[in-house]
């Protein structure tokens, strides 16, 4: 049995992790932010590797190597429309690949169109993990 899905539909995510948008299959949002980051953070008590943030329809990816224990990795890049592309996450939790069905991320009502964004993929508990666009 595979321990990495993400919760589909889930009350628990919504009310635990308010503002956030579940990894889920969802259908695209119209564009209209540029998005010019990406931060993967380590909410675990554990140390995970191999990190990874893909986008299948174009092949880009960003990854990070190691994450320590409530940290977090991120990286930047000239800002970018957010065209509401499908994306998998994936990483390695003791070894173990734990991987995400493909998601889209909403663009939140709190978002700023005017100001560029930041994509926030956070692991939150073993093998589950959420997103949200940031300022």
């Amino acid at each position: 049995p595979m321990i990495a899905r993400v919760l589909v539909s889930s009350l628990v995510l919504l009310v635990s992790l308010a503002c956030c948008t579940a990894l889920q299959k969802s259908e695209p949002t119209p564009a209209g932010v540029e998005i010019d980051g990406i931060v993967i953070n380590n909410q675990l008590a554990i140390t995970f590797n191999d990190a990874q943030v893909l986008v299948p329809a174009t092949g880009n990816f960003v990854s990070c190597g190691n994450i320590q224990r409530r940290s977090s990795c991120s990286t930047g890049f000239p800002g970018r429309p957010y065209s509401s592309n499908a994306l998998l996450g994936s990483w390695k939790e003791s070894g173990t690949t734990q991987t995400t069905e493909e998601f889209v991320v909403e663009i939140g009502s709190d978002i700023d169109m005017g100001r560029s964004a930041r994509l926030e993929v956070f692991i939150f508990s073993q093998g589950q993990a959420g997103a949200r666009l940031i300022q």
